[in-house]
């Protein structure tokens, strides 16, 4: 991402070497909102044995009612939002703004789509993936409710106990 909260100097995090929970999320999704408390107790349970969550976002334009933010703006804005949700020292990658709309029947992404979008294959948020110690994606879930804590645990103890 070209722009990162708590992320580091390169545009990637590193994801061999620990279990990881990606979660592409927004500011504006209600389900992302409902997940938080339930990662951030996994990250409590698991953050110590080698277990990291990194979110993906990215610009919108907007932030609740304030319209046709900056982007310096509306990065003040998720900076308070993701502390708000106790997520102040998780990476955070925000893409750019990119504007959707349909032509001809066709959707057409300006500039282009979000390419973490495009690599992760999003198809909707909160969009949860679970990656193992190589780097290798082992869960993809969309959507999120309380029943999918237990689920997350299991197979992020799981994970952990792999080589």
């Amino acid at each position: 991402a070209p722009t990162w909260f708590n992320g580091p100097a390169a545009k990637s995090l590193e994801f061999t070497g620990k279990v990881t929970l990606l979660e592409f999320t927004a500011h504006w999704c209600g389900p992302c909102r409902e997940s938080y408390p339930g990662v951030n107790r996994l990250r409590a349970k698991f953050g110590a044995q080698g277990f990291q969550v990194a979110l993906s976002t990215r610009l919108y334009g907007y932030f609740e009612a304030e319209r046709n933010l900056a982007a310096d703006a509306e990065l003040a804005r998720d900076k308070t939002y993701f502390a708000h949700h106790e997520m102040s020292d998780v990476p955070v990658a925000i893409g750019p703004l990119v504007s959707v709309k349909v032509v001809n029947g066709k959707v057409v992404y300006e500039p282009e789509q979000d390419p973490n979008d495009v690599a992760y294959r999003v198809g909707g948020i909160p969009q949860i993936h679970l990656i193992d110690k190589k780097g290798n994606i082992r869960l993809i879930m969309v959507g999120y409710d309380n029943t999918n804590e237990a689920q997350l645990s299991k197979m992020i103890e799981a994970l952990l106990k792999e080589k």
